[in-house]
Parts: structure tokens; C-alpha cells; sequence
């Protein structure tokens, strides 16, 4: 495995990773904090009124699925991914929720989505603009979609600010970065974003800012870490005997309740000028 954030390269990575993949994505959904973050923008937005619905980067379809389970949502949704194995593993799960007849899940593109323009009356990046290759085309491709007066709705993590305790001060901030290149093409895209989406003609309506932070005993965190370890390992970022010894200080920090873990999280609601 190569150094790189391994969710821009989903396409490239074997099946055990891929796996891990997708448990990691469908681990987030039974976060309470997480989760409501995420209902408290969705409430936000006019779902009751929507018609077509877009969740680019729908991964394992863990938002699509808690929109259309909201009672409001009667409109066509559309899960889009650059990953295969993701929209397969998206279409069973919806299918296991009894939901299949209620989602669209498609492989694409967000550099290059496959809609007509202004075809949707809201369209959702949940935790994909941080991975993408390149996010001002990105952008412009959701302000073509979505529809004269839609919203668009980006949530995503400030991974530059991602933070661990460690004793060793010089190689936690070693890991850290090495843990970011791991899962972030983009670590700074949210403090870039507002620069972006002006650019693109998309004015911010609303934002919300949060810290997903973990003190003492640790779950959120200690997943992701669990997760990410062995592959920085694999991917020769830093030394196995060292990234073995910080892993097992995390564990042992998270039972003994000294554990520390922290992350910036924004959400930008974003309308395009029209209606």
C-alpha cells in the first residue's frame, strides 16, 4: 500500500481494505455526537419540498439512508460514489434496511457528475470534499447540478487540526501527519472552502462549527485509530515498532481514562442565487 489518502484511491486498494472501509463508514452512524450533527443541518434544510435529492460521496449510504427514513422525505434520492465496492456495500445495506426501493445509488464522479443541470433541489457532500482531487471543480459541478435557489449542504472534518496525546511531543505530531495523509487529501479544504464557493457564485446561508473532542476514555477516536494504525504501518509512512508502541499507549490511555483526542468538524449551507 502506498502512502495517500486511501479514500481517493478506494478504486486501487485491495478487498481487506475496502472492508475496513466500509465498517469505519458505517461505525460514524452509531456515533451519537456525529450523528446529530448531522440530523441538526439536514433539519435545516427544506426537505419537505424537495424533489430531487443528491448525496455525492454517499460511501456505505449511511446519510441517504437517514434521509429516507425522515418522514418528511418524499422526494426522489440519488446516492452517488466513485467507488464500486462502496455503492455495492450502499445498495445491501439500503436493501437490509428495507429501503432499496426508496434510493438510487449510483457510481460516479463529483469532478464530472452525470445529471442535467439544476436538476436537484438539494444536494449533500457529507465527508468527500476532504478526499477529492480537486475541489474547485468539484464545486462548480454541485453549483450546476443543483437547482436556481437549491441548497447545497458540505460537512466535513478540519483534518489539519486533528490532534492525539502522546508523550513523546515530536512523534505524536509525526503520527498525526502521517494519520492525515492517510485519510485527507485535503486537511485545510473547509478553511479554503468559503473562498471556493464564492468563486463558484454560491453564497454560505448558514454554517456550524464543531470539536469532536474525547477525553479520557475514548470510542470515535479509538476506532479510527484502530482503523488507520496498521495501514500507516503497511504504507511505510513511519517505523512498525514505534506507530506499535503509540498504538498501544492510545489503548491503554482510552481503559485508563487519560485519553486525548481531538478534531474541528464544519458544516456550510450553501444557496445558489436564482429563485
Amino acid at each position: 500500500m502506498s502512502a495517500g489518502d486511501i479514500y481517493n484511491r478506494i478504486n486501487d486498494m485491495d478487498g481487506s481494505v475496502v472492508e475496513k472501509i466500509i465498517q469505519r463508514l458505517e461505525f460514524r452512524d452509531s456515533d451519537p455526537l456525529f450523528t446529530q450533527w448531522r440530523e441538526q443541518y439536514l433539519d435545516k434544510l427544506p426537505l419537505i419540498r424537495a424533489t430531487n435529492i443528491l448525496e455525492v460521496g454517499c460511501g456505505t449510504g449511511v446519510v441517504t439512508r437517514a434521509i429516507a427514513n425522515r418522514p418528511e422525505v418524499a422526494g426522489h434520492i440519488i446516492g452517488s460514489d466513485y467507488s464500486p465496492a462502496l455503492i455495492a456495500a450502499a445498495q445491501d445495506k439500503a436493501k437490509d434496511a428495507g429501503l432499496d426501493g426508496r434510493i438510487d445509488f449510483r457510481v460516479g464522479d463529483i469532478h464530472n457528475l452525470a445529471f442535467e443541470d439544476g436538476l436537484f433541489d438539494i444536494v449533500i457532500a457529507h465527508t468527500v470534499v476532504s478526499h477529492i482531487s480537486s475541489p474547485d471543480k468539484a464545486i462548480k459541478e454541485l453549483g450546476r447540478v443543483v437547482k436556481p435557489g437549491g441548497w447545497i449542504a458540505i460537512f466535513d472534518g478540519d483534518y489539519a487540526s486533528i490532534t492525539f496525546a502522546y508523550p513523546d511531543d515530536q512523534f505524536a505530531k509525526q503520527v498525526e501527519d502521517a494519520f492525515v495523509s492517510m485519510v485527507a487529501n485535503n486537511p485545510r479544504i473547509m478553511r479554503q472552502l468559503p473562498h471556493l464557493l464564492a468563486n463558484g457564485g454560491l453564497a454560505i446561508r448558514d454554517l456550524d462549527a464543531y470539536v469532536l473532542t474525547e477525553v479520557g476514555t475514548s470510542r470515535f477516536w479509538m476506532s479510527a485509530i484502530e482503523t488507520y494504525t496498521p495501514m500507516m504501518a503497511q504504507s511505510n509512512l513511519l517505523p512498525e515498532d514505534k506507530l506499535n508502541s503509540w498504538l498501544t499507549w492510545q489503548r491503554q490511555a482510552s481503559e485508563s481514562n487519560y485519553f486525548f483526542g481531538s478534531c474541528n468538524y464544519f458544516v456550510y449551507l450553501v444557496r445558489h442565487p436564482g429563485n
